[in-house]
């Protein structure tokens, strides 16, 4: 990262979202290669969030009538609200677009990652079950139509 600031004053991530640095010709203080390292994944997982996750699902949303809407957009998270099944299917959907593999750069060439996926299931977004791993059906249902 710090090469990549000093030699061409901006990084770019792999949706080509840039961050820039036109004052390195001047002297760049620690804060500014903080904001650097932090940059590149803060950039990478919310454009991962948007472009493969909230807009494509609003899409399929409405396309297939499910009774299922997003209520809330985090850094790296969608909260929306629905019927078990509804909710399941769209959970379903976000698990096949987000997971996707994609290529990035690193410095020592372009690799490969398909990020990981979890899920929490609740009443209210504070409280909940949480998996780290996708859940099965049976597993979403048993808590998504527990009333409590």
């Amino acid at each position: 990262m710090r090469s990549q600031v000093l030699e061409h004053g901006e990084l770019r991530n792999s949706w080509g979202a840039r961050l820039r640095f036109p004052w390195r010709s001047f002297r760049l203080s620690k804060e500014d290669f903080k904001q650097a390292y932090s940059w590149m994944a803060s950039s990478e997982v919310a454009l991962l969030l948007n472009l493969w996750g909230w807009l494509p699902l609003r899409r399929y949303l409405r396309r297939e009538g499910l009774h299922c809407r997003v209520v809330q957009q985090e850094h790296d998270a969608l909260a929306f609200e629905g019927t078990p099944e509804d909710c399941w299917q769209a959970a379903v959907f976000l698990q096949e677009t987000l997971t996707r593999e994609r290529v990035y750069t690193g410095a020592g060439g372009d690799w490969t990652l398909a990020m990981p996926m979890g899920l929490k299931v609740g009443r209210n977004l504070g409280e909940g079950k949480e998996w780290k791993q996708f859940p099965t059906r049976d597993a979403f249902m048993e808590v998504a139509c527990t009333r409590g």
